[in-house]
């Protein structure tokens, strides 16, 4: 949980929930410095709260849902929020 403690951590998690997107994408979307999110996303996977996918010259991230039900279901509806 400690993962997401920062706020930002939080809203890149809502980025990738509906979609897998690219640190690009989050960074864009959500007015945030590219290696901010980078750095958000390593700690995110490290936690295996989002799973990341390669594919060709970009990686893409998306939440893992199971990991955030297994942790209680509540931590899911406020990520979602």
């Amino acid at each position: 949980l400690e993962a997401l403690a920062a706020p930002d951590r939080l809203q890149v998690c809502r980025a990738v929930a509906s979609e897998a997107r690219t640190a690009g994408e989050i960074a864009a979307l959500w007015n945030l410095h590219p290696t901010q999110v980078t750095r958000h996303l390593k700690a995110l996977t490290r936690a295996n709260l989002v799973t990341a996918e390669r594919q060709g010259r970009f990686v893409t991230y998306h939440l893992n849902e199971a990991t955030l039900q297994s942790l209680g279901p509540h931590l899911l509806t406020l990520i979602l929020r």
